[in-house]
């Protein structure tokens, strides 16, 4: 992927999405790049950052979840995890909830669904 030495897998890639196709297109595009971990839910991923947050490096979460908004997830890791890189990713053009997330400072960039794995590999 690039030039440098750097182990893009040293730290992990979190993926949350509700969408089960989603999460293995991603594992499938992403996994030779990154280590990738994948949670189904708000509460899930929580789960996974509580054991596992030292080890993981960027946090992509869909927006539209069922129980909670990625957006709620986002603002709980910026408070608790802040180093961790907060990326938001949706397929509905709910921009109020990608501006407020800007705003707060909760994310570093917003991702429209699909997502072009060219980009997103550059983003992460």
């Amino acid at each position: 992927m690039s030039t440098t030495s750097y182990d893009y897998r040293k730290y992990a890639v979190l993926y949350v999405d509700d969408e089960e196709q989603a999460l293995k297109y991603f594992r499938k595009g992403m996994d030779k790049e990154f280590r990738v971990l994948t949670a189904t839910s708000v509460a899930e991923a929580c789960a996974i950052l509580d054991r596992e947050a030292a080890t993981i490096g960027v946090v992509l979460t869909d927006q539209r979840m069922p129980g909670q908004l990625g957006v709620e997830l986002l603002k709980r890791i910026k408070t608790q995890w802040p180093d961790i890189i907060r990326l938001l990713i949706t397929a509905y053009s709910d921009i109020e909830s990608a501006i407020e997330s800007v705003n707060a400072g909760a994310i570093s960039k917003y991702i429209t669904k699909p997502a072009d794995f060219r980009e997103l590999k550059l983003t992460i």
